[in-house]
């Protein structure tokens, strides 16, 4: 018994600071905020989702979109395109997302069933200056 107690003290532990989104409402969310996506990136950060802890922004020099996000607390910018295609391609209905930082470099953690994924990003400091 103290071993099985101990199994789900250690998963408990290793979620812990994950966040846990739907995956189709992540998507929803992306496609949302995707009209200020820029193709090319014209200015620094245009082509990215730029996630502030309450909101996800792009901006693209022409429009700035705005959405309430359900991820409190997670701060960073990720590459738009490829996030969008990592998240649909996995198949569980729900995702667990962290940003993470080794060595000087941030990276956003995603656990979808059996799969486990690190993404490279980068933190908010110049993509919100830009916003502002």
């Amino acid at each position: 018994m103290a071993k099985v107690q101990q199994k789900v003290q250690q998963k408990k532990e290793s979620d812990e600071g994950f966040l846990t989104i739907g995956r189709e409402r992540l998507l929803d969310l992306l496609e949302t905020v995707r009209p200020g996506v820029a193709r090319k990136e014209i200015v620094e950060q245009a082509t990215n989702f730029v996630f502030t802890g309450t909101q996800v922004i792009t901006y693209n020099e022409q429009i700035c979109v705005c959405a309430v996000s359900p991820l409190r607390g997670f701060a960073c910018s990720v590459q738009a395109e490829e996030f969008t295609k990592l998240i649909k391609s996995l198949s569980a209905e729900e995702l667990q997302m962290r940003v993470v930082e080794s060595g000087g470099k941030h990276a956003v953690k995603i656990k979808s069933g059996k799969v486990r994924a690190e993404f490279a990003v980068t933190q908010n400091d110049a993509a919100q200056s830009l916003i502002k």
